[in-house]
């Protein structure tokens, strides 16, 4: 995959639109790099194709809609006054490699902030829509056009470059890169949840009581530890639910990936396969009348003259012998 042309409009520090030429077709310089001071938006550049490209998955897993909404909330251009721009918008476009044949992608990002976040994901190949992928599916088809597994090896900033070089047995950034694009990284995320649990658990050790402490304290120390115990439970509960939004979002990527998506029109497909199979029935059969009569000697008119001309001279040949 090769990046050709980045563009973004009213993203964060960026009022309008700013477009970016991303080719390399000078050979003898083959790299692009972004410079500038500290708060001038190289970060916002950076996550930007990300965003791009992944949606709500930019961070590594899946974000809540409720938090991703306000994040691009947060993205829109504000101009002195806190006065919001009317859209924000990031694109892509790169050419992509499958079987050898080279495809020109062209993937928009639009959003609008006004009563609620509207988000809009536009797909082009070679300046055509994907009429053959419906709307709800572009981000599972992008997922697995350009896997996320591959961001932490491909997307990040120069700050990461020394990191990611480092030769050393137990390079962190590496493997976590790598655990990211075969998928063990859910291994780690299960073992965190573990030890939260198991913290949560420790907490429940009630103190000793103590002869000299009266009535009153060993009450009130009664309902602090209930008190204490209904936020350990609503802290648990949370938890839990966030974790199992967590795992459903997860779910549905590999169901997708796994062509869950595509199997709801296999009935469709189907009944089309029929279609097509029905109409090249029927014109073979309108071939093989056609080749049953005089259509094959019009394919071939120097041999027919040639075949004219034989006879010509068979025939003269014989009243010559009469």
């Amino acid at each position: 995959m090769l990046l050709t042309k980045y563009s973004v409009e009213n993203l964060g520090v960026f009022k309008g639109k700013h477009t970016f030429d991303l080719s390399t077709r000078d050979k003898s310089h083959p790299i692009i790099l972004f410079g500038g001071q500290n708060g001038a938006g190289k970060t916002t550049l950076f996550d930007g194709i990300k965003l791009c490209l992944y949606g709500h998955n930019f961070r590594g897993f899946p974000l809540p809609a409720q938090k991703y909404k306000k994040y691009l909330s947060e993205k829109v251009h504000r101009q002195p006054g806190l006065v919001e721009s009317d859209n924000s918008s990031v694109s892509l476009e790169f050419e992509h490699s499958h079987l050898g044949a080279v495809s020109s992608y062209l993937v928009k990002r639009s959003w609008q902030s006004t009563n609620h976040v509207n988000e809009k994901l536009e797909i082009l190949k070679d300046g055509n829509p994907l009429d053959s992928v419906p709307v709800e599916q572009l981000q599972d088809f992008l997922m697995e056009l350009i896997p996320m597994g591959l961001s932490k090896l491909f997307f990040f900033d120069g700050e990461r470059i020394q990191n990611l070089a480092e030769d050393e047995p137990d390079n962190v950034h590496l493997r976590d890169a790598f655990n990211s694009l075969l998928g063990l990284d859910i291994i780690e995320s299960l073992s965190t949840d573990l030890r939260i649990y198991l913290r949560r658990e420790t907490r429940h050790t009630v103190s000793d009581t103590s002869d000299e402490y009266g009535k009153l304290k060993e009450e009130a120390k009664l309902l602090s530890d209930q008190l204490n115990q209904l936020f350990q439970d609503k802290a648990s509960t949370q938890t839990e639910i966030d974790h199992l939004n967590s795992v459903i979002e997860r779910k549905k990527h590999e169901l997708a990936v796994a062509g869950g998506g595509y199997a709801d029109m296999r009935q469709s497909s189907l009944l089309r396969k029929a279609t097509l199979e029905s109409q090249i029935d029927s014109l073979e059969n309108q071939i093989r009348t056609l080749a049953s009569s005089l259509l094959p000697f019009s394919i071939i008119p120097s041999l027919c003259t040639k075949v004219k001309e034989q006879l010509f001279l068979e025939e003269r040949y014989q009243q010559e012998l009469a």
